[in-house]
């Protein structure tokens, strides 16, 4: 019986993982020095690539290599611009222009020069960034296996200390706490513990710091799949081929991740997730 289309995605998705090889769309740029987020009309930003050719951002198409320019127009009120290395991430406001820098040219004063704010930005971002969940992609559901009970959560943006609250299905109240984070952690951390975990159990996650509004986000817990593979990889990876626009697995994928041994291949798979490039539907597994 031939292998299915969707299988042979999925087994090259594993393999991109495994071997830290970069899983853009053929058709996207070859550049790894810094991407466009997601955001609303990302079509209407534009490219000037350093070559001198200018292009239309879009999903497939964001990309950047050192030297190119992004000009944000003036309808779209904010984005943002994640660097690799070093790692930061860079806030363009409607009406900006933006150039990329690279170590290969300019080097740390290309880098300083585009950074507002010189200290701790380059650690974990401006305190004033709104809090963001990098594994949270939407405003969907979380979505956790039933009967597991540590959740490690990270977050960026906002300003130490964060209040984390828990309210439980019926608005009660089940966690209340003040995390201190030191200035010299690019992100902040918590290992979350709730009472109940079976399947149906829903729990109500916001994170607060002074100077942002608040970060609400839905955990609930479900029955897990019936995996049809013994690979574990190749479970995770298909959790990502779930593509309601209310299921979001990443979180349990980021867990169980947590919980593996160290390794190249968990590292990979941790940084896709971290950096938002497995999006499922370029990869034609939504199809």
């Amino acid at each position: 019986m031939p292998i299915s289309l969707y299988r042979i995605c999925i087994y090259g998705l594993v393999l991109c993982l495994s071997l830290g090889i970069g899983i853009s769309p053929a058709h996207a740029k070859n550049c790894t020095v810094a991407k466009i987020y997601k955001v609303p009309g990302i079509d209407k930003v534009h490219i000037l690539r350093a070559q001198g050719k200018k292009e239309q951002a879009s999903l497939q198409n964001r990309k950047l290599c050192a030297g190119d320019i992004v000009v944000v127009p003036q309808s779209i009120p904010r984005i943002k611009i994640r660097y690799y290395t070093p790692r930061y991430t860079t806030h363009l406001k409607g009406g900006n222009q933006h150039k990329v820098c690279g170590i290969k040219s300019g080097g740390l004063k290309c880098f300083l020069a585009s950074i507002p704010v010189v200290g701790s930005f380059l650690r974990k971002g401006n305190p004033s960034d709104p809090i963001s969940m990098p594994l949270a992609v939407s405003e969907g559901t979380f979505y956790l296996f039933s009967g597991k009970g540590v959740i490690p959560l990270f977050w960026v943006g906002g300003q130490s200390p964060y209040q984390l609250t828990v309210k439980d299905a019926a608005g009660k109240m089940i966690m209340e706490q003040s995390v201190v984070v030191p200035d010299t952690e690019e992100r902040a951390t918590f290992s979350l513990t709730v009472p109940h975990t079976a399947s149906g159990s829903t729990y109500s996650l916001t994170i607060q710091s002074a100077e942002n509004e608040p970060l609400r986000q839905t955990l609930t817990f479900v029955e897990p799949p019936q995996f049809t593979s013994e690979d574990l990889w190749m479970n995770l990876t298909s959790l990502l081929a779930v593509c309601d626009d209310d299921k979001n697995w990443r979180l349990e994928i980021w867990r169980q991740l947590s919980a593996m041994p160290d390794s190249e291949q968990k590292k990979n798979f941790r940084d896709h997730l971290e950096a938002d490039d497995l999006d499922p539907y370029h990869f034609g597994l939504c199809e």
